[in-house]
């Protein structure tokens, strides 16, 4: 199958950026800063780790049900094919947590993680467990693409903060994962954010995301899949109940996907997002230093841009043998 593309992809904007930007408020624009470095984390924590009141659920299952039964159908088939998943994976807490205990917009994250789910892995997994032996059991193309693209999501350790690092290498072209269909992509995805969800520090302080993308200069529109990464972002900022404090996009100077993917990519986020996140277009020497000064210390940066942690090629493998014993 041959993959369509043009050169007249919707992008954002430098003087729309710049617009967002001076309409924010200077408590808007202190709450970036603080996030993209990592500073009052603890002060975060604190707050999202308070015991949430009965009253605070009840309205939360009161604005589900104010939603619409036709924009629930997810939700609504999960309630009826595993009701211990709701609250065991989509706990209100982490939705509630998310959305800084406002119950209409925790409620309408969750309906949006349900429809999602369900469209991914079908009425058939989408109701299972999210583990190798639940929604992923004898799925070999998700299994093989964690095995051959280890680095594609993975974690590092925490950063100076406490927050969820998650490193991935989204510079593979088309090409690249020939074979490979768009839903085992996400479900791999999926799968991931899940655990990141088993982490405290996730649910209390955050995720901070570095992507790598020095070593592919020459990605264009013609091999950048833009539905695949509109999927992506639109699971990780729309339905998860993850908070996204800072996205460091590290590639080289001069690179062609700066103007021709990264303008892409940032019309797929929402202003939120874009204005957290932070371009380095610099040499593997300075990349580091900028990190470090980011709260990214040596020893959380992998080897590959700069730093002393060793990726693990064999998480998948290690992550199937633990979730057996």
């Amino acid at each position: 199958m041959l993959f369509s593309y043009s050169y007249t992809a919707p992008v954002v904007d430098p003087q729309q950026e710049e617009y967002e930007y001076a309409e924010l408020t200077a408590v808007e624009r202190r709450e970036i800063v603080n996030d993209q470095f990592g500073l009052h984390a603890d002060d975060m924590a604190r707050r999202n780790g308070r015991e949430i009141s009965h009253d605070e659920i009840n309205d939360f299952h009161r604005s589900l049900g104010n939603i619409p039964l036709d924009r629930r159908t997810g939700y609504e088939l999960a309630t009826v094919h595993c009701p211990d998943l709701l609250e065991t994976e989509t706990s209100p807490r982490l939705f509630l947590i998310r959305e800084d205990f406002d119950p209409d917009k925790a409620a309408r994250r969750l309906v949006e993680y349900w429809n999602m789910r369900v469209e991914i892995f079908g009425t058939e997994r989408a109701f299972l467990p999210m583990t190798f032996a639940g929604a992923l059991h004898d799925d070999a193309e998700v299994y093989r693409l964690m095995v051959l693209f280890p680095d594609f999501r993975t974690f590092l350790p925490n950063d100076d903060s406490g927050r969820t690092v998650v490193y991935c290498k989204p510079d593979y072209g088309k090409d690249d994962f020939t074979g490979c269909s768009r839903t085992a992509m996400m479900k791999y995805v999926w799968y991931n954010l899940h655990l990141a969800l088993k982490r405290e520090s996730t649910i209390l302080r955050g995720l901070v995301f570095i992507l790598n993308m020095m070593n592919n200069q020459q990605l264009s529109l013609k091999s950048f899949d833009r539905l695949k990464n509109k999927m992506i972002v639109k699971a990780t900022v729309n339905c998860f109940p993850v908070h996204i404090r800072a996205v460091h996009y590290c590639t080289r100077p001069q690179a062609l996907h700066l103007r021709m993917i990264l303008p892409v990519l940032k019309f797929f986020m929402n202003q939120e997002l874009r204005q957290r996140l932070v371009v380095h277009a610099q040499h593997t020497n300075e990349l580091r230093e900028e990190l470090v000064g980011y709260n990214i210390r040596l020893e959380v940066l992998p080897t590959c841009l700069g730093g002393r942690f060793q990726l693990n090629p064999y998480w998948a493998e290690e992550q199937r043998e633990l979730e057996q014993r």
